[in-house]
């Protein structure tokens, strides 16, 4: 389950988070801002609240002249909020009002602002994400080995090559996945795939790129960084076999192959992933030590 309590998790996933009552819903004010700003600040705080589970699917929000008052702003700004919200498929403007409707009904940019609600974000979403992307990437390998000039596959030989080693850091295990998906990509003569992979970049990936540089520049202490990677050698201490599979799939041109050395490769980094974040929230819910090892 989806621990967000947003409304399509909270009805369709059996979350159990009761939003709050529209009356105990805490005014959120903007303060002295350029039209455009106040705009994206107001976008901001509904979607969240959307996203959140205060608002669930169905439920009217307030009116233009009700967010006007609450953000202390124009009901001009208020209805292109409301319109912005609308353009990502999270409410239906109708008379009487804007409804919310349910997630699964919304655009991709809600995934990318889904799984920047959480620090660390939700493992199930990150893997749902993975899922689709992994699903995408296998499909485009097998087009791939099967269609395009061999030049154009030099770069995906490369880094399966350095994926191979027994020397990587789990940072260098991750990039190099991520740099291999792209490689493939860029391969592909298939223009659907190559619009869906900007989209997913554009709305998805760059947000979890975002989270993972954060993470990093936060700074990771020897232990949790240690644990990380000995996570991540975990899950691929037995892909060297479909490593092989997949190099002899490359060479033979066998595009079936190639999918699913593929797919066994990216399942065993999507369960790596899985296993990283939950150990993250779990150390980020631990209250934290005194170097005199003492409770602050």
């Amino acid at each position: 389950m989806l621990n967000i309590g947003g409304p399509i998790w909270y009805s369709q996933f059996g979350g159990s988070k009761v939003p709050e009552a529209p009356g105990n819903r805490k005014v959120r004010k903007i303060g002295h801002l350029s039209e455009i700003s106040r705009t994206e600040d107001v976008t901001r705080v509904l979607r969240e609240e959307v996203l959140r589970g205060q608002y669930r699917a169905g439920e009217r929000l307030p009116s233009e002249r009700e967010l006007a008052s609450r953000f202390e702003t124009t009901r001009g700004v208020a209805r292109i909020a409301l319109k912005k919200l609308e353009q990502m498929g999270m409410v239906a403007i109708q008379p009487g009002g804007a409804r919310v409707q349910p997630l699964g009904e919304s655009s991709l940019e809600v995934i990318g602002h889904l799984i920047e609600l959480e620090s660390p974000p939700d493992p199930n979403l990150v893997d749902q994400v993975l899922e689709v992307v992994g699903a995408l990437v296998a499909a485009n390998v097998r087009m791939t080995i099967e269609r395009a000039e061999s030049e154009k596959l030099e770069r995906v030989e490369e880094l399966i090559a350095k994926l191979g080693s027994p020397d990587l850091e789990h940072e260098q295990m991750h990039q190099i996945v991520h740099d291999f998906a792209h490689a493939f990509m860029d391969a592909t003569d298939n223009l659907v795939m190559r619009i869906v992979r900007r989209d997913l970049r554009t709305e998805i990936l760059s947000r979890l790129e975002a989270v993972r540089e954060s993470a990093r520049a936060g700074g990771v202490d020897g232990q949790n960084s240690a644990a990380t990677h000995q996570i991540m050698l975990a899950g691929f201490v037995d892909v060297k076999a479909h490593i092989e599979a997949f190099s002899h799939a490359l060479e033979t041109r066998d595009g079936l192959a190639g999918y699913e050395a593929v797919h066994q490769i990216w399942t065993r980094f999507r369960a790596s992933v899985r296993q990283v974040l939950e150990t993250s929230r779990e150390n980020a819910a631990l209250p934290r030590r005194t170097s005199a090892g003492a409770l602050p």
